[in-house]
C-alpha cells in the first residue's frame, strides 16, 4: 500500500507539472485543449466507468492470482508436493500438474487473462462508441464489470465451466462486448456521414 500511495503521490507531481506548463509557459500552448472538440460531456462518464473502472477491475484480478499462487504453493507444500516451488512460481503462468491446488490456481489464472485477452478490443470499442453513444456506452461498461467479476468468480471455483453455471451474469461479458462493437460502429458510420 504504501508503495501505491508513493506511486500515487509521484503521478500526481506529473500532472500537477503539466498543468502548470500549459498554464504558465507558452512554450507549452499546444497542449491546451480546442474548443473545437465536439464530444459530449458525459464521455468523462465513458472514461471513468469503462476504462478507470474496469482497469480497477483487472488490478483486483491480478491480486487474486497473486495471492492464489501463494496459496497453492502452501497448500501443495503441506500436502506433500517437493515441487510446489517450481510448481506454482514465477516465471511461469500457469500450474503443471493436475492436483486441486494447480487446478484451482489455473482457473484464477485463466479468469484473469482471458479477461486481459478481451481489454484492448473493449477499450477500443468503448473509447471509439462513447464519442456519439456515451450513455450506451457506459451502460455496456457497467455490465461489463459486473458479469466479468461474476465470470471470474465462478471460474475461480476451480471447475472452468462455472464461469457460467456460478451466475447467469457471467454470459454478459459478451453482450457487454457487442454493445461497444454496435456503439463504435454507429460511430463510425456517424463519421464517415453514412447515418
Amino acid at each position: 500500500m504504501s508503495r501505491l500511495a508513493g506511486v500515487a503521490v509521484v503521478i500526481g507531481g506529473l500532472i500537477a507539472g503539466e498543468q502548470y506548463l500549459v498554464s504558465n509557459v507558452p512554450a507549452f500552448e499546444f497542449l491546451k485543449e480546442t474548443a473545437s472538440l465536439p464530444i459530449p460531456r458525459l464521455y468523462g462518464l465513458v472514461l471513468l466507468v469503462n476504462i478507470i473502472g474496469m482497469s480497477f477491475l483487472m488490478t483486483g484480478l491480478s491480486f487474486k492470482v497473486g495471492s492464489a499462487r501463494k496459496a497453492a504453493i502452501t497448500k501443495a507444500k503441506k500436502n506433500g508436493d517437493q515441487f510446489a516451488e517450481a510448481r506454482f512460481s514465477y516465471p511461469k503462468m500457469y500450474a503443471e500438474g493436475f492436483s486441486v491446488e494447480a487446478r484451482v490456481f489455473n482457473c484464477i489464472q485463466r479468469g484473469h487473462q482471458h479477461a486481459l485477452e478481451t481489454l484492448p478490443i473493449f477499450f477500443a470499442l468503448s473509447l471509439i462508441g462513447g464519442v456519439t453513444c456515451p450513455l450506451a456506452t457506459v451502460l455496456g461498461g457497467i455490465l461489463a464489470i459486473v458479469s466479468r467479476l461474476k465470470w471470474a468468480s465462478g471460474y475461480a471455483t476451480g471447475e472452468p465451466e462455472n464461469r457460467y453455471k456460478h451466475s447467469r451474469m457471467g454470459y454478459h461479458i459478451w453482450s457487454s462486448l457487442f454493445i461497444q462493437l454496435c456503439t463504435a460502429t454507429y460511430t463510425i458510420l456517424r463519421i464517415m456521414q453514412i447515418v
